[in-house]
């Protein structure tokens, strides 16, 4: 996770991570992390991009927030990759309990609308479709093969004095955060000449 300044001297947030998963800590989450490299995005119509793992089994993510964005760019104009939906399924946990599973996402490029078709050119998934890297922090426990998760705190007094910043998952500055998952900047991390952060889990 970073924070770097861009040209217009506005800071841009990314978060880096090996596709696979992790359990994050005792708090019975999980953070899993793919790539949609079958289903490129492009064209004017939704593309349905299914989580799958390593082998091309499908992941069933449980209560899953979602974070998709482009690893490819392969048409030089301006665009934004869009959620358009959600793809959910019936599914079943070890313990025989029934829940709705999110499976894959709809998404879509949008081009720069100042743009002309023309302009644009060539538009098509097979031409220059982008693949879609997707990170999910979910309900549940999973069996790990990421090993560089370190860990999420569950107890915000463990971390008031030495918190920094904080931001959403969009990278977004918060003052007062509700419940939900949140990038902690540490003031830690600064003295030793370093930004460090953690995963936040804020509970209601």
């Amino acid at each position: 996770m970073a924070l770097i300044k861009n040209i217009t001297n506005q800071y841009a947030f990314y978060i880096a991570i090996t596709p696979g998963q992790a359990n994050l800590g005792n708090t019975g989450k999980s953070i899993i992390a793919g790539r949609c490299e079958d289903t490129p995005v492009g064209g004017v119509t939704n593309v349905v991009c299914n989580f799958t793992d390593a082998n091309g089994q499908p992941i069933p993510l449980r209560n899953p927030y979602l974070i998709a964005a482009p690893q490819t760019h392969h048409l030089d104009h301006a665009s934004i990759f869009r959620q358009a939906s959600a793809i959910t399924t019936s599914s079943t946990d070890d313990d025989g309990n029934t829940y709705t599973a999110t499976t894959g996402l709809r998404i879509r490029r949008q081009m720069d609308t100042c743009l002309t078709t023309s302009q644009i050119g060539i538009n098509t998934v097979s031409a220059n479709g982008d693949i879609i890297g997707w990170i999910a922090i979910c309900d549940g426990v999973v069996e790990e093969d990421v090993t560089a998760i370190r860990s999420i705190n569950n107890e915000q007094s463990t971390i008031d004095n030495e918190v920094d910043a904080i931001y959403d998952l969009q990278g977004r500055s918060v003052n007062e955060p509700i419940h939900g998952f949140y990038i902690v900047r540490l003031t830690s991390g600064r003295m030793q000449g370093k930004i460090a952060k953690k995963i936040f889990l804020k509970k209601r």
